[in-house]
């Protein structure tokens, strides 16, 4: 990972990272999951944004809205989860981000991607390791999004 990302220990299944600006948040991710070998787990933080790319699925799986909104954001939940992706054998971040504009305007959706603003603190939990069993997803043959397969 880069230097400038700090990334704590807490326990073993346990992380916080800070991300601090003009890095990218999902690029970030995968580089630490990569990294930690995390195959599975949750996502949760707070920060701000510089920009961001957001958007909304319908009814079958499609992405009908996908906006990216420039200039200072204030990020007040960005939440998720990393799984393995069967179809492409990926680890993949899935997030979605709620925040509010200078505006005071609140805004959300699917998080595609996300350039620091001032800094971004995430907490991360580990649920299984490279050796263990893990949360995957699979394509639905009806949707073109991956759901969590319980298999």
């Amino acid at each position: 990972m880069k230097s400038n990302i700090v990334v704590k220990e807490i326990t073993e299944n346990d992380f916080i990272i800070s991300i601090p600006s003009g890095e990218k948040i999902i690029e970030t991710l995968n580089e630490f999951a990569k990294e930690y070998q995390v195959v599975s787990g949750s996502i949760q933080g707070i920060g701000a944004t510089s920009s961001i790319e957001y958007g909304l699925v319908d009814d079958f799986g499609k992405y009908i809205c996908k906006k990216d909104d420039k200039g200072l954001q204030e990020v007040t939940s960005l939440i998720g989860n990393f799984t393995i992706n069967k179809s492409i054998n990926k680890i993949t971040p899935h997030l979605h981000v709620t925040y509010f504009d200078n505006n005071h305007d609140c805004k959300g959706g699917h998080l595609f991607e996300g350039t620091v603003g001032l800094i971004i603190e995430l907490n991360l939990r580990v649920f299984f390791n490279k050796n263990q069993e893990v949360i995957r997803r699979q394509d639905n043959q009806k949707k073109e999004l991956f759901f969590i397969t319980h298999e």
